[in-house]
């Protein structure tokens, strides 16, 4: 019983962050940041870090509003535009996977016995639903705290054969 429950544990965690990992691969795009007007943080190929709102953007060049005026760069020379805020996906399987990691081990480890009622003593499947939803708020609850930055050039997703220039 103990072995099987491992083995259910262990093979939603893998599912779970292998589709974790191939929705993390998609990133936006400059277009949809510079709809919003959103305040990003551009990094040069020199290790220079700006900060501002993109205004603009065409195939080669775009235009960030800064303190100092709008500044020009060129896509080339830029290692990585960043915007400010960051998903609470990763929060949410972080806390679905630790909550189902330990509510199966817990249910497995329950000793009830049959007949008696103990306070501490519930079904398996509470336990379980209870170590998900607590594990999930709290690490949710976290990833609010935290404010990060998401990259959004140069995109995470894999270069596909048509991209690749020749």
């Amino acid at each position: 019983m103990r072995g099987s429950i491992l083995r259910i544990a262990l093979g939603v965690c893998v599912c779970v962050l292998s589709a974790a990992e191939a929705s993390a691969q998609a990133a936006p795009d400059l277009s949809r940041a510079i709809a919003k007007q959103q305040t990003v943080r551009v990094t040069d190929d020199r290790g220079q870090e700006f900060s501002g709102r993109l205004q603009r953007a065409d195939g080669t060049t775009f235009t960030l509003s800064t303190e100092i005026g709008d500044i020009p760069f060129a896509l080339q020379r830029i290692s990585t535009i960043e915007r400010r805020g960051d998903s609470l996906r990763n929060g949410l399987i972080t806390g679905l996977v630790i909550g189902t990691t330990v509510g199966l081990l817990s249910a497995s480890t329950m000793n009830c016995t049959e007949g008696l009622v103990y306070p501490s003593c519930g079904s398996r499947g509470a336990t379980v639903a209870g170590a998900v939803a607590g594990w999930t708020i709290v690490t949710v609850g976290i990833d609010l705290l935290k404010q990060g930055w998401t990259r959004i050039y140069p995109s995470r997703r894999p270069a596909s054969a048509a991209s690749i220039p020749p």
